[in-house]
């Protein structure tokens, strides 16, 4: 939902009402490297650690299928193809900035190697914390560093070092689960439904990057993940704890096709449609509903879409 939300409410949503939602919602990546890293080291922790190479394989075999088809998808989707060069094929559409969410990739791709290791070791306490503190240096230096390098600047956040901190958070996570599971579950649930509405409040009240473009390289948004995570996975015993889970359970499907409806949205333009223009610009109601449609629609067309493809034996692009 965040990713969606991200994507798609400029649509439904005035200018800076879009900023500040988006804003809230930036956890959301994030949150998905703290998972890869969770739900890789518990699968170590359960079924044993393997080889550094047969792992990599394994998992670079299965991440490439959805990268290479999608990538390819959106395109020839999206690219101007009669003036696309090799230059612009391999810096652009094959490199984070092909498709939103392409970026996701890139980074998984550098941060597998930086997982297998730590998921084949103890995490200590105070690594999380060498590694949060270093993080947040980084992301402090980060805009005199955009400044002065042009390298940086079109690097962006792709660099794993961004990212790092989320992978060290997420195994120690799942190599301590039942003493930090045991803690969130025991909070009343009032005081997590609190929590995880509040937090990101955080990130919406802070103003944007500064020195650069990536909304991912700011201080307030690595805190705020860092916790957010935990909570909303002590959390899971709840009915909408089961509906995240499962939500989760199906990321995959909605990272990655998200673009597609969202472009067709765009195509489409059915607020203005449906309602006319200047009713929909006038009703704050609207606004509301037509944000609720959207994301209740794309997240559903994805989940649709991609149940579709692994029936029809298509499920190595949806891993």
């Amino acid at each position: 939902m965040g990713v969606v939300a991200i994507h798609g409410l400029d649509l439904t949503l005035g200018a800076a009402t879009f900023k500040w939602v988006s804003s809230y919602f930036r956890w959301a990546v994030p949150a998905f490297i703290v998972l890869s890293a969770y739900y890789t080291a518990l699968a170590s922790l359960r079924q044993g650690a393997m080889p550094l190479l047969p792992w990599l394989r394994a998992r670079y075999l299965k991440l490439l299928p959805p990268f290479v088809f999608f990538s390819m998808f959106y395109l020839l989707m999206f690219a101007d193809l009669p003036n696309l060069t090799v230059r612009k094929l391999l810096t652009t559409h094959l490199s984070g900035y092909g498709w939103t969410g392409q970026y996701f990739f890139i980074v998984l791709f550098q941060l597998l190697p930086v997982i297998w290791l730590l998921a084949t070791r103890r995490v200590s306490g105070i690594l999380v914390l060498i590694t949060l503190g270093l993080g947040l240096a980084l992301y402090i230096w980060a805009p005199y560093g955009f400044a002065g390098s042009l390298l940086l600047r079109q690097l962006s956040d792709r660099p794993f070092l961004y990212w790092l901190p989320y992978c060290v958070w997420g195994v120690f996570l799942a190599q301590r689960q039942e003493r930090w599971l045991a803690r969130v579950q025991a909070l009343p649930a009032w005081l997590k439904a609190v929590l995880v509405l509040s937090l990101p409040l955080l990130i919406a009240a802070m103003p944007g990057p500064v020195g650069h473009d990536s909304p991912y390289v700011m201080p307030m948004v690595l805190l705020v993940s860092i916790f957010y995570v935990p909570l909303c996975l002590g959390s899971f015993n709840s009915g909408a704890g089961r509906l995240g889970g499962y939500l989760g359970q199906h990321s995959m499907s909605v990272f990655c096709m998200n673009p597609l409806f969202i472009g067709l949205y765009r195509a489409y333009d059915p607020m203005d449609k449906v309602w006319g223009a200047d009713k929909w610009a006038s009703s704050v109601g609207m606004h509301v509903a037509g944000s609720a449609l959207l994301l209740v629609s794309v997240v559903a067309a994805c989940l649709l879409t991609g149940a579709t493809l692994k029936r029809l034996g298509l499920g190595a692009v949806l891993p």
